[in-house]
């Protein structure tokens, strides 16, 4: 069943499989949303908990439930290529690739949890951590999400309560106290439209259903094709054999192979 799923770009998702209560075995699969089939499905230890995706470092953070680490490996081979050692087991990580920062929370033996930052830093070819930081919670840390800005983070604990902690200072700017501890957590950018997302229900059979009917064009709208150039096709004239949505980008698919992707506002 798919658990989690990362957006590496408009038209590729990874998701992390695992069985109907969240237990293994564990599998990452990568998906082309626009052909609608599966890259690669490779698999992951059972004690994987959850995933997380740096641009900046093309790297895959895990958390790792069998012990207190986080573990940053290659998406593609799954290699490993560093591994960060936390307080105790650890619930959820997230990249901040704008000041190259990964976050971690992990849960304490004393019932309560701690906050975990590691700059980085690449170096020929290598991977090291610059600063490290840490702040201790007074319960056990569930999720944590990053702010648009990239300068708060969002925690949410045990009991529904969910802190808002600037990273400058490491100190509390706002509370929430939800009726029962989330589930998960978003961050929502109201300002950003999101690419198309997966539709899935665990009381259906286990597979990534994608939402079958694109975004209709603005009403507007007027698509001429443009010839093409004489020595990409014989003919001066093309037929257009698919065009398909993805996101903000249309992909348009001409005869004898000849593909342009152009984007929305390009269109003439």
């Amino acid at each position: 069943y798919p658990w989690q799923v990362v957006m590496i770009s408009d038209s590729v998702l990874l998701a992390l499989e695992k069985g109907p209560l969240g237990q293994g075995p564990n599998y990452l699969t990568a998906v082309d949303m626009v052909s609608r089939q599966i890259v690669y499905r490779r698999k992951l230890p059972d004690s994987v908990g959850r995933i997380g995706l740096s641009r900046e470092f093309g790297l895959l953070v895990y958390t790792d439930a069998a012990s207190d680490a986080v573990r940053l490996v290659d998406p593609a081979t799954l290699s490993p290529v560093l591994t960060l050692d936390t307080a105790g087991p650890v619930n959820d990580a997230v990249f901040l690739d704008s000041i190259k920062m990964l976050a971690a929370v992990s849960r304490t033996g004393n019932g309560g949890g701690e906050l975990r930052l590691w700059n980085l830093k690449a170096k020929k070819g290598d991977l090291n951590v610059k600063k490290e930081q840490s702040a201790a919670f007074d319960r056990v840390p569930l999720r944590i999400v990053h702010s648009p800005a990239e300068d708060v983070v969002a925690v949410s604990f045990e009991g529904g309560r969910i802190d808002m902690i600037s990273l400058d200072s490491l100190e509390v700017v706002r509370t929430f106290e939800l009726s029962g501890t989330p589930r998960d957590v978003v961050w929502c950018d109201p300002s950003r439209p999101g690419p198309m997302a997966p539709e899935w229900s665990s009381d259906s059979p286990p597979e990534l259903r994608m939402d079958p009917e694109p975004p209709p064009p603005h009403p507007d709208a007027i698509f001429k094709m443009r010839d093409p150039p004489p020595v990409r096709m014989r003919d001066t004239r093309c037929e257009m054999r698919d065009a398909r949505w993805v996101s903000s980008w249309y992909r348009l698919t001409l005869e004898r192979g000849w593909t342009r992707a152009v984007k929305d506002d390009e269109i003439q």
